[in-house]
């Protein structure tokens, strides 16, 4: 939950989620974000394109004092932090990643 109480959900599907289409070959993370009403703002799927890895789980998710979001999510044996704003769009410069993340897909 953020400072405005919105409430984000993090985890894992096995196949398209709100009209986003699943990347790669197994599971992607998403994250969810609702308001302090209830009512859905927005969904993310994240998936690695091509090949067969997978953005297989959802970790920890921790938002700021400017409602940033941050989420980690593993493949094993990677780690790997996604930042992102309030609206979802995703913070450049900030990534942690292992070298083999950088195709990132980062559904609209």
């Amino acid at each position: 939950m953020d400072a405005s109480s919105n409430v984000i959900v993090a985890g894992w599907t096995k196949g398209d989620l709100d009209g986003q289409t699943l990347t790669g070959t197994d599971k992607n993370a998403f994250i969810v974000k609702y308001n302090s009403a209830g009512t859905k703002q927005f969904t993310k799927l994240l998936g690695v394109a091509g090949g067969d890895t997978e953005v297989a789980h959802a970790g920890a998710v921790k938002t700021d004092s400017a409602a940033n979001i941050f989420i980690c999510v593993t493949s094993s044996p990677s780690l790997l932090l996604l930042p992102f704003s309030s609206d979802r769009s995703p913070l450049a410069g900030r990534n942690r990643r292992q070298p083999q993340w950088g195709n990132i897909n980062r559904h609209s």
